[in-house]
């Protein structure tokens, strides 16, 4: 499945049915400043995320912030693997 179009700045790049079983849904906003993912997903579906970040156009590289919502390896797991991409 591709990422799914929330609202004009909202988009759900990952989850269970987009990236694979282990990822919980992501979201990626677009403030117009600077981009944001809300949780990161489990690591697992990482190359799969950042290829939906490029295909909507957008630069993974351009993340400005992550918020992961709680600390279980389905919504941060990947976090570190963005700090280092």
């Amino acid at each position: 499945m591709d990422p799914v179009r929330v609202d004009d700045r909202i988009f759900q790049i990952a989850g269970p049915r987009i990236t694979g079983p282990y990822d919980c849904a992501v979201y990626l906003v677009n403030t117009g400043e600077h981009l944001t993912l809300v949780d990161a997903g489990s690591g697992f579906g990482f190359e799969k995320t950042v290829k939906n970040i490029e295909d909507l156009g957008f630069n993974p590289k351009s993340l400005g912030h992550i918020i992961l919502t709680h600390c279980h390896f389905d919504h941060m797991g990947a976090a570190p693997f963005f700090r280092y991409y």
